[in-house]
């Protein structure tokens, strides 16, 4: 008799944790469908370290590398396949083996309402290549000049051909 007990408790215990398991918690489902339908979403990353810096040229740290990326905007960016697309340029072309000529997208504003300009891209760029106390310096090192053609046209001249600069960019 005890033992029929025991087997039965047993079975019923069993019973009892796979249907709770099945079934569906219904305070999961109105958070779901609360945060669905809000208007501002939450993006929580999480990553081993901290990021060593905000300076995205003082750095080399993939992890730092990957906060930035979520952070800011770049010239270009590699889409979903890979491949290099622009990001903050409307047009650029490869006027020969050293020189390459970009075009900005017009009303992109920093965080404080400035528009970005061709000024703003020459100074990051040539601080960078002449600066060797910036850890990405030897990445950029190879920019002669950045030619300012109009506030959102400019040149990005190399001392040698840069197959990899859209790259950095």
């Amino acid at each position: 008799m005890k033992r029929k007990l025991n087997l039965w408790l047993l079975v019923v215990l069993g019973v009892c944790l796979l249907l709770s398991a099945c079934s569906k918690n219904n305070n999961e489902e109105e958070n779901v469908s609360k945060s669905e339908s809000d208007e501002e979403s939450i993006l929580n990353i999480a990553i081993p370290t901290d990021m060593t810096s905000q300076d995205i040229h003082d750095h080399n740290s993939t992890l730092t590398e990957s906060i930035h990326s979520n952070m800011y905007s770049y010239l270009f960016k590699r889409n979903v396949d890979g491949e290099i697309e622009p990001e903050l340029v409307e047009t650029y072309e490869n006027i020969n083996d050293t020189t390459w000529e970009f075009t900005l997208k017009e009303d992109v504003k920093f965080h404080n309402g400035s528009e970005l300009t061709a000024e703003d891209v020459k100074f990051t760029l040539e601080r960078v290549a002449r600066d060797e106390s910036v850890r990405e310096h030897f990445f950029y090192r190879q920019i002669k000049d950045v030619k300012i053609l109009g506030d959102y046209h400019f040149q990005i001249i190399t001392y040698e051909p840069e197959p990899v600069l859209l790259n950095r960019l």
